[in-house]
């Protein structure tokens, strides 16, 4: 009882959504949404704790959104179990461990029709699952509206999903939630958020980083395809950011107590 009371606790709390919203970027309103619905009243358990569909194109933070809800949630990443539905076999979907507690289904629409009807018994069974279904069918359309997300998208995907799926295996899902294509702003943040992270590798060598408005700039626009979110981007940092950093670092180059400015000259970018 009392760790339900500390997972509703945390779902309740205002600054739930600012904290998810660190991790994922340009999704307040998926965010939101998945929110309001946790935070219902709920009056027992009489199917899983929610099932969700979350529609987008690649890389604009669908499965991060999961993965991130689940750790802020139940304070671990060992309760979320993935799979993508094009590798599923139907007697799988029912070999679900006992710690997980956020199951996500990547690329729903590539499930044959065995795997949604045992989707749909798992959909009605009493369990405290937040199942959690990827797709991007509509991304065509959120890309054509600038990656916005307006009732007239909203609604000709929705039709699509329609055209895609049983009626009965719809009725099932408690939510439907569109992400927005990332900009380059989003792209930007997404540079710093990734900095920090590479930073507090080498918080116990004192070394520090920061990057220049240009170099971030060059990165989140080098790297901005709408079709593919933020996974240019990432490997953009790789290969022109962390991998060159920590060959030097490695190779005593930079040394502990340092501090990195990462600057942009021309169209290359340099530490100083």
């Amino acid at each position: 009882m009392q760790n339900s009371l500390n997972i509703q606790q945390k779902i309740n709390q205002p600054a739930a959504a600012d904290i998810i919203g660190e991790r994922v970027f340009g999704q307040s309103e998926a965010i939101q949404t998945i929110l309001e619905y946790l935070r219902r009243p709920k009056t027992g358990l009489k199917k899983p704790r929610g099932v969700f569909i979350f529609l987008g194109p690649a890389g604009v933070g669908k499965t991060e959104l999961a993965k991130v809800l689940a750790e802020y949630i139940y304070s671990t990443a060992v309760t979320i179990q993935r799979f993508n539905a094009e590798d599923l076999i139907p007697a799988k979907i029912l070999k679900i461990s006992d710690s997980a507690r956020v199951l996500v289904i990547e690329e729903i629409e590539k499930a044959d029709s065995e795997v949604l009807s045992k989707l749909e018994k798992l959909f009605s069974q009493p369990s405290d699952l937040l199942i959690i279904l990827t797709s991007q069918i509509g991304s065509q359309t959120i890309l054509e509206a600038s990656g916005k997300i307006t009732p007239a998208v909203r609604k000709k995907i929705l039709g699509l999903l329609a055209y895609s799926f049983s009626p009965e295996f719809l009725d099932q899902v408690d939510e439907i939630i569109m992400f927005h294509s990332l900009t380059v702003e989003d792209l930007r943040a997404i540079v710093d958020f990734q900095l920090a992270q590479f930073s507090a590798q080498f918080i116990k060598r004192q070394i520090k980083f920061s990057i220049s408005a240009a170099a971030r700039d060059y990165l989140a626009e080098q790297a901005y395809a709408p079709t593919q979110g933020a996974r240019p981007l990432n490997r953009l940092l790789q290969t022109k950011v962390f991998s060159q950093l920590t060959e030097q670092i490695t190779q005593g180059k930079i040394k502990d107590r340092a501090t990195v400015r990462i600057e942009l000259k021309g169209d290359k970018i340099e530490f100083k």
